[in-house]
């Protein structure tokens, strides 16, 4: 959801993928000092890329 979300607000892929890590790193408390997990990483880059789709698609 965030992925689509970060796209619909204008966010880069880049900076919703980097911005996820840095909140996990310094935020999470239990993965404090951790980057976001290969799998969260790939539902936002997917979430991200399907909104793509679905705005040029309208």
């Amino acid at each position: 959801m965030w992925g689509a979300a970060a796209n619909a607000l204008h966010v880069s892929k880049a900076s919703a993928l980097f911005g996820a890590h840095l909140n996990n790193f310094i935020n999470d408390p239990s993965t404090k000092g951790h980057l976001d997990s290969p799998d969260d990483q790939f539902s936002i880059q997917k979430g991200w890329e399907w909104y793509e789709n679905y705005k040029n698609k309208k």
